[in-house]
């Protein structure tokens, strides 16, 4: 079987940035603050971010940081949101995230919780730290989440179901997770897989995507952990080329972008119950070269580095603390950004809104709703607590 790109571990960067002056000092904000004085230390160099509420990353080194708790940036020019690295969290090859859970894949192919810290009781300044190992799973290349299910793919490109939750929202301790690791029937040779919105979609190493529809009814189409199991995948015979899936949405090889489903890309309607598209181009957008659909919007990395969006975004914060106001924008430009080589977006449906980029450099930028309710219109850089 040939080495499958898209599953290949991250690649180490060897480049070692400068030394950068990085001061926090206290700044008349609420005791729940600290300033944080910290000496000169290289930053880290990202190569994965996850944009949510309380925002992940990963370095070249297999270090994941996430959100200083307690501790803000003041550098000009910086995001406020400073991250921290995780406890116990290194070797990790990827993360991934899904509406409140998470899950690290380590360099050994295993995988394992992500435990956060309660913001509200903790006395530590990190906010996430290593859990527990995932029973039955090893060799993995690939994982997804939605909520506590997941899939993962080995490295025989066969994919696996599995449920992991943290240890606070387990029934006891010996009641480790509600779905035992299983392998989908008719699936091989998978690089890449999402979930949707009328199903879960995988990308073959031939470039064909196949889908395992979700149970519909009179409310909709239905993620049922259990029909997935006993349903058959069946080929998207519209879709040739794939180079990358992600929620009802795929890249083509030659950078042109394909969707379909009850998402607002496919339908610019928000939560569509009836309006099923089939897979169609997106039209005037082409030289893809990475791209997340976030479930509101998607954004785009062009070949030549730039950022484009397409869907609703919060373009201002509701003044009364009410649902914040969306609009929806034709594709466009992101505006600060350049040398991007990939972007996130948050899958949360209401209240805060953030999307992040990582840059050539290994540099990461944030922007959108934060979950102290600040809003930043434009891409802010972050900054990384060293110490």
């Amino acid at each position: 079987m040939k080495v499958r790109n898209a599953c290949r571990p991250l690649l180490r960067w060897s480049a070692v940035l400068s030394a950068a002056a990085v001061l926090a000092v206290s700044t008349g904000t609420p005791s729940s603050v600290q300033a944080a004085s910290r000496a000169e230390a290289a930053q880290p160099k990202i190569v994965q971010a996850i944009a949510d509420t309380y925002p992940l990353a990963l370095d070249d080194q297999g270090n994941v940081w996430g959100k200083a708790l307690r501790s803000i940036s003041v550098k000009d020019g910086f995001h406020r949101s400073l991250l921290m690295k995780g406890k116990g969290l290194d070797r990790v090859r990827s993360i991934a995230y899904g509406k409140g859970n998470i899950v690290a894949l380590r360099e050994d192919g295993t995988l394992w919780t992500v435990e956060k810290e309660d913001p509200a009781i903790t006395k530590e300044l990190f906010h996430v730290s290593l859990g527990d190992q995932v029973p039955g799973l090893h060799g993995i290349e690939k994982v997804i989440l939605n909520g506590a299910l997941g899939l993962a793919v080995d490295q025989e490109g066969k994919v696996w179901t599995f449920e992991s939750v943290s240890r606070k929202y387990r029934n006891s301790p010996g009641d480790s997770y509600y779905l035992k690791a299983e392998q989908l029937k008719g699936l091989d040779s998978i690089e890449d897989l999402a979930f949707g919105t009328t199903g879960l979609s995988f990308l073959r190493e031939d470039g064909t995507v196949w889908v395992i529809e979700y149970p519909k009814s009179q409310y909709g189409f239905t993620l049922d952990k259990h029909a997935i199991r006993s349903t058959a995948p069946k080929p998207m015979k519209e879709l040739k080329d794939i180079v990358k899936v992600d929620t009802d949405t795929a890249l083509t090889k030659d950078g042109t972008v394909w969707v379909w489903g009850t998402g607002v890309l496919a339908t610019k309607q928000k939560n569509s119950i009836d309006t099923v598209v089939s897979p169609y181009q997106l039209p005037s957008l082409s030289e893809v070269a990475d791209f997340d659909n976030g479930g509101k919007h998607a954004l785009f990395v062009k070949k030549d580095g730039s950022v484009w969006g397409l869907g609703y975004f919060i373009l201002k914060m509701d003044a009364l603390g009410g649902k914040h106001p969306e609009e929806w924008k034709d594709l466009s430009p992101v505006e600060g950004l350049s040398d991007i080589v990939s972007v996130s977006v948050s899958d949360d449906p209401v209240g805060v809104g953030v999307d992040a980029a990582v840059k050539k450099d290994g540099t990461m930028s944030m922007w959108g709703i934060t979950d102290n309710h600040t809003f930043y219109p434009k891409p802010l850089q972050v900054d990384f607590r060293t110490n």
